[in-house]
């Protein structure tokens, strides 16, 4: 509970350590809804040019987030909750989305995870969703091929989702449409005006995630490179919302665009932005709800 309490005060000292600019986190977000009323779904979006400064490529034998580890160990200010440094080195990203947007990076310098390597997954989802919940924070993860730019070093996206609550007024995306469970399971649910194929599980329920992922490689693996399905997983109020991928790409949308934050580098882009622009961009990404029937997987 305390971590809670201090989190972005903490999360605010590291940022300085690391001389991230204040304009790079104190962004500007609207609530975008659907204004036909037809779909409970919103987005955030968020205008943030800073964020399109990050590199997505680096130089070979050189992982950025092993120097940020680096730089942790050596600067106390650096290193936000020291007490989880056997399990993960928790710092702020470096190119914030929002205020309190941190990155928990693994000790160990390993590979992501794919669809075709989740050994101790279970373990790994069981440890970072337990951690993100003492945080007070949601753990989001893109696979390669769906947002992830750094894959050679595990990491998950830590977001502090009060920092958008508040500046909107109010939960949107993911955290604010009606759920119901799915015809196969009421251990699984979807929520019923998202159009993409999509599950959310229970937080507690990570070995079924497993299985789902294990299914899903087998089913539709040899459509993707190294039969690897891209896809993100988000934590959230309503659960772990899982959604793969139809097309590989290394760069796009998240996790974090699937749960419904938007973000845009253009001022006039942000200005004039309509809910159907935002259903555009996940439309090139993910597969419409009768394009792949999930369900079947489960």
């Amino acid at each position: 509970m305390e971590n809670k309490k201090t989190f972005l005060e903490k999360w605010r000292r590291a940022a300085d350590a690391f001389e991230i600019p204040k304009e790079a986190y104190k962004v500007s977000i609207k609530l975008v809804e659907d204004p036909s009323g037809n779909s409970g779904y919103s987005f955030a979006a968020i205008f943030n040019p800073h964020r399109y400064q990050r590199r997505v490529s680096y130089i070979k034998d050189s992982c950025p987030l092993c120097n940020t580890i680096a730089e942790a160990r050596k600067d106390k200010d650096k290193n936000i909750f020291p007490e989880y440094s056997d399990l993960f080195v928790i710092t702020p990203n470096l190119f914030p989305l929002t205020e309190g947007a941190s990155i928990a990076i693994s000790r160990q310098h390993r590979e992501m995870y794919s669809t075709r390597y989740i050994s101790k997954l279970k373990e790994e989802l069981d440890t970072i969703f337990k951690l993100s919940k003492e945080l007070g924070v949601a753990a989001e993860h893109n696979s390669a091929g769906a947002g992830a730019s750094i894959l050679d070093h595990e990491h998950w996206h830590l977001i502090y989702r009060e920092a958008i609550f508040q500046q909107i007024g109010t939960t949107y995306g993911f955290e604010a449409v009606y759920c119901q469970p799915t015809k196969t399971t009421n251990k699984v649910s979807i929520m019923s005006d998202f159009p993409f194929a999509h599950l959310i599980f229970n937080e507690n329920d990570t070995e079924h995630i497993v299985y789902f992922l294990n299914k899903l490689e087998e089913r539709i693996g040899s459509r993707f490179p190294n039969k690897e399905v891209p896809h993100g997983i988000a934590q959230g109020g309503n659960g772990i919302l899982v959604i793969p991928c139809k097309n590989f790409r290394e760069k796009g949308i998240g996790a974090g665009d699937m749960t419904g934050k938007m973000l845009f580098c253009s001022q006039e882009e942000f200005d004039n932005l309509t809910y159907k622009r935002c259903i555009r961009r996940l439309e090139e990404r993910l597969f419409k709800e009768h394009e792949l029937n999930l369900e079947q997987f489960l």
